[in-house]
């Protein structure tokens, strides 16, 4: 298949994509990612690829090869920050329509910007997804039953039922088989969570789906996500990590909710709910672990005790929840109680 001629097809020279391409002691799969770009059949597009603060040879290798590329790119270097701040610099020096972010050891297939560009054809959607894969670190495809195609459901049309859906998974989405207007970007000021180490991306594809107009699906599987070690998830304080996260992430979703006009009371049922559970395990793991001056922090937090307070109020919650709201609120004593003495049961079993 013949190749384009880079930037074919922009209007004033301005590239249809920009791969955004953030990097952290990759040296090992950094060729691979490049490579993946570099041998694209749609040469319409930029890298902007940003290194954060590498201890090993990313850099150098990615310099070396973006250099005799011959292609549109832009190189950045910054202090250790993580990967949610990269992605953020990064998006400020991107020119193309279309942002996507391709992890320094993940891997795009050959047709999958060429495959992009004709499903957008003239409707330019606000959101483009693709189909997506599971590769171990020497390449090959993990078989499992996820299904990393992006066509079921129909997506909803009320933004509200549409995020409910996405954090129900019911949209197997991922970061790396997902492309977004930039000017929707910039006009509604959609960033990467950057506060903490992990759900960087799920912030930034809600925020994405709760505003776009528009979107196209493509049910083929055109990127390949890398499992690999040595990632975050094997700090011995991820669980707590992931419940910080998690309540972060549904106060940015009652946020947006409160913005809206109208927004359906199953949705916001929802969100509570999953607040609520978050909020609930937090607590539990502190009493668990003895870690009460923390507990004693988070169950005087503002926005959990309005929560625990309407739970006791509402119908809707069960009889059981309704308890363990009434009791976080207002005998945090009796609450704390019960757990200390399932950590007494588990310590004498251990």
């Amino acid at each position: 298949m013949s190749r384009q001629n880079p930037f074919e097809g922009s209007a004033a020279g301005v590239p249809t994509f920009s791969v955004i391409m953030p990097a952290y002691n990759t040296e090992r799969f950094v060729d691979k990612a490049l490579g993946s770009l570099v041998q694209q059949h749609c040469q319409d597009f930029e890298v902007v690829f940003i290194d954060d603060g590498s201890t090993d040879n990313t850099a150098s290798l990615a310099r070396k090869i973006l250099s005799h590329w011959g292609g549109r790119y832009t190189f950045l270097n910054q202090k250790n920050q993580g990967v949610g701040k990269a992605r953020n610099n990064a998006i400020d020096h991107a020119v193309g329509q279309y942002l996507f972010f391709l992890d320094s050891d993940d891997t795009v297939g050959p047709e999958m910007l060429e495959q992009v560009s004709h499903a957008v054809g003239s409707s330019f959607p606000d959101v483009v997804a693709t189909g997506w894969r599971r590769i171990d670190e020497e390449g090959e495809e993990i078989e499992d039953d996820f299904f990393y195609h992006s066509n079921i459901p129909v997506m909803s049309s009320e933004p509200s039922e549409r995020l409910v859906q996405f954090l129900k998974g019911l949209f197997p989405l991922w970061i790396g088989a997902f492309l977004v207007k930039r000017s929707l970007v910039e006009e509604k000021k959609i960033e990467f969570f950057s506060r903490l180490p992990v759900y960087d991306d799920v912030f930034f594809m809600l925020r994405c789906l709760f505003h776009m107009v528009s979107y196209e699906l493509i049910d083929k599987e055109l990127s390949s996500y890398r499992k690999r070690k040595g990632s975050v998830t094997l700090d011995r304080n991820y669980e707590d990590l992931v419940l910080k996260t998690e309540i972060h992430l549904m106060r940015e979703v009652k946020r947006l909710f409160d913005g809206l006009d109208h927004c359906p009371g199953e949705s916001l049922e929802y969100c509570n709910r999953r607040l609520a559970l978050a909020y609930f395990r937090r607590l539990k793991g502190f009493v668990m672990e003895g870690r009460e001056d923390l507990f004693s922090r988070a169950s005087r937090e503002g926005t959990f005790r309005s929560l625990l307070s309407d739970m006791t109020l509402s119908g809707s919650y069960s009889a059981n929840d309704r308890f363990k709201a009434f009791l976080a609120l207002f005998l945090p004593a009796l609450y704390r109680l019960r757990y200390r003495i399932k950590r007494k049961k588990s310590s004498k079993l251990h």
